[in-house]
Formats: structure tokens, C-alpha cells, sequence
């Protein structure tokens, strides 16, 4: 690939039954996963309408090894993040469950945090995590026709020089009245980023990233967001966001004014789901996404198109490489996959990627991961 030479590892499996991966990358070695595991017979949830218990495993050298992290019995079935988790410049790893209930009549979501200073060996939690936001609306519904608060945590939770905590969400405004056109009662998502100056307590509305019912099937939804460290476009915001369930692309909004205002959103060159976007230490952005084919996802047809790729960048995403595509090994069993992918540098040049093998109501569902060496040529 024209600059740069990509290494992919062989795959190895991580957590069995697991769907969907997130991450925690904590410093030193440890990396936190977790996934959605199938509900036991009979077993019923008060958890939003979702349908899955979270397993997670963690790794204290690079994902080399892996072990099962149990929540103590008073924290039931523990916390349930999409990867809004990060480290404090303190040691202190705090975490966001991916759903807010609300709004109440003074227009306040109530979520959860969770606390660790043992480098998750043990969690403190729940506690309330209350976000102002007196512009939202909750009387709709999820992808799966569900009633839903709509006030979804997604992906980035990051700690500014100040202390501040800022955080990527999407929900809906009490003017986001357009329809999904594949599930009506759902309305159309835009991203927003908030804010937390008592260490994720209390939260406040900093600004839109995106909105627009022209944009995709869904709106905007599913944020990542990263802070550009070094190069002419230090300290800017870079997101990349949702808009659809199959075939539909990726698109990208930046803020230069630590997200204040936004660009307007830009349709990149490659299609997919849930992206996940981290900054290497040498500068370069890498992007993980899952494309769905309507032929794959909806059909159960094989398509090689469909499928978890990666994407480079060496000018802060001004441009980006061709995907590239992660394949299944063969001996899995199956081609599908959720589309759901993680990733993270484990040392200089060197990514580990998650991803899952099966979907629901497929007999064979685990986590995966693999190694990903990136060079630059010339």
C-alpha cells in the first residue's frame, strides 16, 4: 500500500460467546475487553430492553494473555460500557455505562459511573452521573422498535490538561422529528459532546458535532473522537461518526476550538459501522470499522466485501489510505461478523485489533484478535 507496509498477525481468540468488543487501554500493559454474552435461559434483564449480559477479560501484558474479570457480587452484573472508559492522569479509571435514563421534567438523564484505583482489579460504583440537557428528547424508540431514552455514551471519554472530562454522545433534540426509514418509530440521532468538571458527576452540553435529517439512514450516531497531539493540526477534535445500518459511509466533523463549533460533516471514502479511531504515537491516525452488506447482514449471502478493515492516516485525517481488509481465518467456522471492531497501540507501531466471529442467534460467537504491525515507506 502506497506508505505504508501493514503486517496482520494470525487471529486469536479472546472471549467465547462474546459480540461487540470494547475496550479500555489503560497504561503500562493492561487492556480491558468487553463484549455482549448471551443471555441464561430464563434469565430476565432490567437493563434498558437490551438482551445480553457483558463478559469481560482482561490482559496485563498487551493481549498476550487473557483473563476473566468477574464483578463482586454486590455489583451484579458490574458495569456495561461501550468504550466511554478512561485513566486519569492520577492512576484512576473511571467508566460510563452506554445508556442515560430520562429526561425528567427538569430535563436531567441519570447514568452511571463506576471508579477503579487498582488498575481494575476492583470497581467502586455505581455512582449517579447526572447530564443537563433540557433540549432532549426521550419518547423514542431503538433499531429494534424498543422505547429507548435515546441518550447513548459512545466510544470517547477523554481527560483534558485542565482536568475536565469530555465525552462523546448521541441522542435526539426535541426537533429531531425525522423518521429511520427502516424503523419508523425510531428518529434520526444526532452526536453532541459534553462535558464534566467534577470528575463525571455532573455533565453539561458543550455543542453539536453533527445533525442533519438529510445525512444517511439513522442521522449521526456511534462517535469516536480523538485529540490530534503533535503536527500543524495540534489540539484539534477529529470525529467520525455512523449513518446508517449496511452500506452506508462513514462520516467526519473537526473542531480547532476544543469543540466549541464543528465543520460541517464530510462523507469519507469508505462505508461502515461503529468506527474506532485512536492516534499512534508516531502521529498517525488509524481508523477500525466494519462494513455490512445488505447482502451479509440482511440476507445471510456471503460477500467479500463485507467485513473489518482499517484505515491510516498521515495528515490528521486530512486524507486516507485504501481500507484494509482484516480477515477471518478460515477454521472459524462462519464469515459473519457483527461488524463491531476495537483497537489499540500496544507499543510503537504495533496495533491490536478486536473483532467478533458470528452474530445473534448464530452457534458460533466469540471475540477475536490480531496483531497489526504499520511502517511507513520511503
Amino acid at each position: 500500500m502506497p506508505g505504508f507496509r501493514v503486517e496482520i498477525g494470525p487471529e486469536r481468540m479472546v472471549l467465547a460467546d462474546g459480540l461487540q468488543p470494547f475496550i479500555l487501554r489503560a497504561r503500562d500493559k493492561t487492556i480491558v475487553v468487553q463484549a455482549q454474552l448471551q443471555l441464561p435461559p430464563h434469565t430476565k434483564t432490567a437493563r434498558d430492553v437490551f438482551p445480553a449480559v457483558p463478559g469481560t477479560v482482561i490482559s496485563r501484558d498487551c493481549g498476550k494473555s487473557w483473563k476473566r474479570w468477574i464483578p463482586e457480587p454486590a455489583h451484579g452484573m458490574g458495569p456495561f460500557f461501550e468504550g466511554s472508559a478512561t485513566q486519569l492522569s492520577d492512576g484512576t479509571i473511571i467508566l460510563l455505562e452506554w445508556v442515560a435514563s430520562g429526561p425528567s421534567t427538569e430535563g436531567l438523564y441519570t447514568g452511571k459511573l463506576w471508579k477503579s484505583n487498582d488498575d481494575f482489579e476492583t470497581l467502586k460504583g455505581p455512582f449517579p452521573a447526572i447530564f443537563q440537557l433540557p433540549q432532549g428528547r426521550g419518547d423514542g424508540c431503538d433499531d429494534s422498535g424498543n422505547p429507548c431514552s435515546g441518550f447513548i455514551l459512545h466510544r470517547t471519554l477523554l481527560e483534558t490538561q485542565t482536568g475536565e472530562l469530555i465525552a462523546t454522545v448521541y441522542c435526539w433534540f426535541k426537533e429531531d422529528a425525522s423518521r429511520c426509514p427502516y424503523m419508523p418509530t425510531m428518529f434520526k440521532f444526532r452526536c453532541i459532546l459534553v462535558h464534566s468538571c467534577d470528575h463525571g458527576s455532573t455533565w453539561e452540553y458543550i455543542s453539536t458535532i453533527a445533525v442533519g435529517p438529510e445525512y444517511g439512514e439513522e442521522g449521526f450516531n456511534e462517535p469516536v473522537m480523538v485529540r490530534i497531539s503533535t503536527g500543524p493540526k495540534k489540539g484539534r477534535f477529529v470525529c467520525l461518526m455512523r449513518t446508517g445500518k449496511c452500506d452506508h459511509h462513514i462520516f467526519e466533523a473537526h473542531s480547532d476550538d476544543s469543540g466549541i463549533t464543528w465543520s460541517a460533516p464530510q462523507m469519507m471514502p469508505f462505508m461502515g459501522v461503529d468506527p474506532d479511531l485512536i492516534e499512534m504515537a508516531d502521529g498517525t491516525l488509524v481508523c477500525s470499522f466494519g462494513r455490512r452488506t445488505a447482502a451479509a447482514h440482511l440476507q445471510d449471502k456471503e460477500d467479500p466485501a463485507h467485513g473489518n478493515y482499517i484505515v491510516l492516516s498521515k495528515d490528521s485525517g486530512g486524507t486516507w489510505s485504501e481500507p484494509i481488509h482484516i480477515p477471518i481465518d478460515p477454521y472459524s467456522g462462519t464469515k459473519m461478523t457483527t461488524c463491531y471492531t476495537s483497537i489499540a497501540e500496544i507499543e510503537p507501531g504495533v496495533l491490536i485489533m478486536f473483532y467478533d466471529i458470528g452474530r445473534w442467534g448464530s452457534p458460533i460467537r466469540y471475540i477475536a484478535s490480531r496483531t497489526i504491525k504499520i511502517s511507513q515507506n520511503g
